[in-house]
């Protein structure tokens, strides 16, 4: 977004007069642009300065009156604060929370491959293999334990705990292939 598109707005049309927004529009470098919402803000907010700052230094030979000027400041002002809580309620949405205001690992949203990770890494998988022997010998029935705990089918993950169990790291299907997804498995863990 330029600074004109952002002058252009029904808002803006609303709050300005024609000459100000003239003016505003001549003063205003047009070619540079601004990405994203956070990117506006910060235009926002030193555009408020700017305009704070010209118009002090200036007030004579202003041909728009101290109340235009008022009424873009106060346009920006609201700008700014609808912006800044849209981005807050964004990134609110973005993480899930608990009581205590820590974030919660989401197994239901998680793939398999995360959700063998963190069973591994908790020590489910070897508490359940030490606690249920008969379960070590066989891994389709330890696969088809996990798909209960984890909500996944039987066939899913079995060739995952196969790569995990049989120390296959280079195997496609072993669980940690990937070290993204293992780092965010541990400071999920970490975080609990």
């Amino acid at each position: 977004m330029n600074y004109k598109s952002l002058l252009r707005g029904d808002d803006a049309k609303k709050a300005l007069s024609p000459e100000l927004f003239q003016t505003l529009v001549n003063i205003m470098d047009c070619d540079s642009t601004i990405d994203g919402m956070s990117n506006e803000l910060d235009f926002i907010r030193a555009e408020e300065v700017r305009i704070r700052e010209c118009f002090n230094l200036d007030v004579e030979r202003k041909m728009i009156s101290k109340k235009e000027f008022q009424r873009y400041l106060n346009f920006l002002t609201k700008r700014r604060v609808d912006l800044e809580r849209k981005l807050k309620i964004e990134r609110l949405a973005e993480l899930h929370l608990d009581n205590d205001g820590t974030q919660i690992f989401d197994l239901k949203k998680s793939s398999i491959v995360e959700k063998i990770i963190f069973l591994n890494e908790s020590g489910c998988i070897d508490a359940i293999r030490k606690k249920m022997p008969q379960l070590s010998a066989s891994t389709n029935a330890l696969a088809k334990l996990i798909g209960i705990f984890t909500d996944e089918k039987q066939s899913s993950v079995q060739p995952y705990l196969n790569s995990l169990i049989n120390g296959k790291p280079g195997d496609k299907h072993h669980p940690y292939n990937s070290q993204t997804t293992v780092d965010r498995v541990k400071r999920a863990l970490n975080s609990i």
